[in-house]
């Protein structure tokens, strides 16, 4: 018995011209499944904000110009973090 390495994907090698209509159909799933974690964590991202707002905003506690610091505060805790992250790699996400 030879030790010899396989190619793997010969085992899988489709038909002439399936090829590209099975790549097309893998990379669209691909795509597909890419952009749908990239909403699913944008979308959880602004629900964190928006109730982090909304708290502040209808904090019974705080005064008109109390609610508005506090989301100031919000807004500078994200621009900082944004900040750390972009000159750290140059990349958010």
């Amino acid at each position: 018995m030879s030790l010899q390495p396989r190619r793997i994907w010969e085992e899988f090698e489709p038909k002439k011209g399936w090829t590209t209509l099975r790549t097309v159909a893998g990379d669209r799933e691909l795509i597909e499944a890419v952009a749908a974690e990239m909403s699913a964590g944008i979308q959880c991202a602004v629900n964190f904000w928006m109730k982090q707002i909304e708290a502040a905003l209808h904090d019974p506690r705080l005064t008109t110009l109390g609610r508005f610091h506090a989301v100031q505060d919000i807004v500078k805790r994200y621009t900082a973090a944004e900040k750390a992250e972009t000159s750290r790699d140059r990349y958010i996400a």
